[in-house]
This record gives structure tokens, sequence and C-alpha cells, in this order.
């Protein structure tokens, strides 16, 4: 999950839910060409909030598609495999309602369709959301109508919601982090619309089983409070670009031929 609140772009326009997307792998750290997809808030009537591309070296703001959003700060995630944005239909700053409603984007063209989350044949509400992009299966925190919170997944082509494990967390909604080398998810124990407590723990679920191992935060003066958290992967090797490993085949199938034919001699 990223999100990004006023920055330097604010004199251009609020950014309330964004992501970068890479052109080439989400994998390479070598990607020398991305840019930033994201919900933009105009702040004005005549022009409404919409969907778009953010120029990360200038900060040119471009619309993508015909998407239209209530006013409010996001949590969003997204798919860079399949090239999708995720987004609840309503904001994390609305402390009083929740949505059972995520808004699936394409990142090219903008398009955009709903998954309806429902759990028992009823509306289950998303108040926390990453996706798994090896296997494109959303995973998140739920609340069902009539019946405790849970941590599961939610199928992108019909919005069926499954328990993943026995995880439960208070109401509310959550802003979460995803490893997808390892296949956990990461969130804090307050929500993030609780505006008076603070929380020293994080809580890590696996995205296989559901299984959770609590992390407590401690620094050198006693407590540590955690109020922001991404994942940072220093293990991940840079993928080489599909030209690049064309090349390297090319070579390892050229040595292998010439290893089993062996050299020629040019002497008649």
């Amino acid at each position: 999950m990223s999100y990004l609140g006023y920055s330097q772009w604010r004199r251009i326009a609020r950014i309330v839910g964004a992501v970068a997307l890479g052109y080439v792998s989400i994998w390479d750290p070598s990607i020398a060409a991305a840019e930033l997809i994201g919900m933009i808030q105009t702040g004005g009537i005549v022009n409404p909030n919409f969907f778009g591309t953010i120029d990360p070296g200038t900060g040119a703001v471009a619309p993508l598609g015909t998407a239209t959003f209530a006013s409010g700060k996001y949590a969003t995630t997204y798919d860079p495999v399949r090239d999708i944005f995720y987004v609840s239909d309503l904001p994390t700053s609305n402390g009083s309602f929740i949505s059972s409603i995520i808004r699936e984007i394409n990142g090219k063209t903008g398009a955009e369709t709903d998954i309806f989350a429902v759990s028992g044949g009823r509306s289950a509400f998303v108040v926390g959301l990453e996706v798994n992009p090896t296997t494109g299966m959303l995973i998140g925190m739920i609340e069902p109508s009539g019946g405790p919170n849970f941590f599961g997944t939610i199928d992108p082509g019909t919005g069926a919601v499954a328990p993943l494990g026995t995880a439960t967390f208070a109401s509310g909604k959550y802003a979460t982090t995803y490893d997808p080398v390892r296949d956990i998810f990461y969130v804090s124990d307050v929500p993030t619309n609780n505006g008076t407590s603070f929380s020293s723990q994080i809580r890590e679920i696996n995205g296989k089983t559901g299984a959770e191992t609590d992390i407590f935060l401690s620094g050198a003066g006693g407590f540590a409070f955690l109020v922001g958290l991404e994942v940072r992967n220093t293990g991940i090797a840079a993928a080489p670009e599909p030209p690049t490993v064309l090349l390297l085949l090319g070579g390892l199938l050229g040595i292998v031929l010439y290893a089993r034919r062996g050299p020629r001699s040019t002497l008649r």
C-alpha cells in the first residue's frame, strides 16, 4: 500500500492515493522509467476528482479514464503483474461509514470494474486491502455484517470472501503493507481512523495460512509507536529485461552446441 498526502505537488493537485508503476517489472530495482498513478483531488466543483498519472520528474498530472470518487484520503494497493489499481469506495478519512465495494482500475486505460465483497451471502466491508501479485488474489481485513471481524481473501472475479486463519481486530480502517516475496501481510494493531491512540504492535499475518505473529516495537526511551510502515526487500535481485534474457539464452545455447559438436579443424 502506498499513501501520499500533501507534498511538493500540492501546488498542482492534491494526491490522495497513489502507487508507483514500473514499465518493466516491479522486481527490478534498476528500472529507469516509471510513473505514478493515483487519485487526484482538484478541490473544485467544476473539475471533479479523477484517477490519473503523475509524472515523478515534473509533477504533471493527466487524467486516465473516467473514474471519479468522493473527497477524502485513500489507502490503495496495486497489482504490478496485471497492472491493476485497487481502492475502497470510501476514503479512510471517513470515520462514519465503511464500504463493501472495491474499485478495480486498469493502470493502462483507467477503465473501472467494481468488485462487491460478499461473505455468507451478505455484504462484507473491506477495511484493509493488499494484493498478491503472484496469484492475483486480494487479501485483507474484513468487517462482515453481523459477525466478528476477520482476516481473509477476496476473489477479485466474484467478490467472494473467505476467512484465513483466526486473527481478529478492532473495528476501523487500516493502512496495510505486504511483502510479496515472503507472502506476509503487515498492519498496525490500531486503525488509522483512531485519532487518539497509537500502537507499538505490528501484526504479521501469513498470506497462505493466516497465522499471526506479533512484533512489539521498542526504543531507547521505552515504547516506540508505529505511524507508517512499508516493507523493504533488499535481497531481491534485479531481473534482466526480456532482450537481455534472450541474449543470455542465445549465448548459453551456442556454448552448449559448441561443447557437443567440438571444435572443427580448418585443415584439409
